[in-house]
Formats: C-alpha cells, structure tokens, sequence
C-alpha cells in the first residue's frame, strides 16, 4: 500500500479500529483462523481463561474483562476468543468460543474449571476429542475416575500407564496435582 502522506497517526489508526464491528470482526477472524487450523489437523488447542491486565479502571469502575482463548499449539497461534459475560464465568464462555472452531480430529484440552459434562459434550458434537483436567476437590467424580482407573486398567495387560502426585505449598495454601499418562 502507497502511503502519499506518510504513515496515518495514532488517531487515524484509532478512528479506524473504533469503526469496525467487533462481533463481525470476530467472525471474519474466526474464518480466517479456521484456515489456519486446517493446516494443523489433528493438533492440539489448548482453551484457556485470561484477566486482561489493566482491565480494571476505578475511575470508571469497570471490572476486570476475562477472555477465554484458544491456542492452536502446532503453529503457535490463537485461533480465536470470546470474552466471559460480567456475570458469568469461562464454563459458559467455552462452549461459545468452541462454536466459533473448526475442531474436527484435534484434541481439546481445558484446565478443571472446563471439566464441565456441557463442554464435553459440545466437543464430541463438533467432532473433536478432548483432554479435561480433573481436581481433587471435584470428589464425586475424581472417586469415580480413580475407581474405574484402578479397577479396569490395571488388570488389562495392554492398557499401560503412569501416575505421578506432586504436593506443593506456599502461602499457607496447598495443592496436590495428580498426572496420569497413558501409553
């Protein structure tokens, strides 16, 4: 592009950026990065909720703005994103942001706030298979995978993994974090 009067300014830039539609801009992104997934086929997006630094204004008293993004791993790029309603959380935002994708034979995965039956759901939906972390303090359900884990792939010879348990603390706070690999 020939630029007669030199680079525009930071206004110029700004009044430019203030026109566009943001819900069809983000649709037209979301295009654009669905062809950039096509390229990535069976990869791994990574989903994850995100403060904005600098969100919160007092002045204005506006909160904090959370996003829920996607992360295509193999190409290193964001794939797209749908910020968290004020009264919501990431729960609701992710089955939105997964409508936005194309995620057909690629593996999802979303850290235990997304360990949702909803968003498990609506991935198998869109042909996707996922990875969904699971916490201790989701008792009911982290029994039931413990117990199936113990007693089914144990006693099957061709079913083989690993499990590892770290214990961290720091300011009077502790977490326990369980891995478990399969091969």
């Amino acid at each position: 592009m020939e630029l007669k009067g030199g680079a525009p300014s930071h206004h110029t830039i700004g009044r430019i950026f203030s026109a566009i539609n943001p819900v069809e801009f983000r649709k037209i992104f979301a295009t654009w990065m669905n062809e950039c997934q096509k390229m990535t086929h069976g990869s791994i997006i990574g989903i994850d909720g995100k403060c904005l630094r600098s969100s919160y204004s007092q002045e204005a008293k506006k909160d904090q703005i959370y996003m829920v993004i996607a992360f295509a791993e193999a190409n290193e790029v964001v794939l797209g994103q749908v910020k968290v309603d004020k009264k919501s959380n990431e729960i609701t935002a992710i089955p939105k942001l997964l409508n936005l994708l194309d995620i057909k034979g690629t593996t999802i995965t979303i850290d235990a706030m997304g360990c949702q039956i909803k968003i498990a759901d609506k991935t198998v939906d869109l042909d996707g298979d996922f990875i969904l972390a699971l916490k201790g303090d989701q008792d009911e359900l982290h029994e039931d995978v413990k117990l199936y884990l113990d007693s089914n792939l144990n006693k099957s010879s061709h079913n083989q993994f690993d499990f590892s348990e770290d214990v961290h603390g720091d300011h009077d706070r502790y977490r326990n974090n369980e891995i478990m690999a399969f091969y």
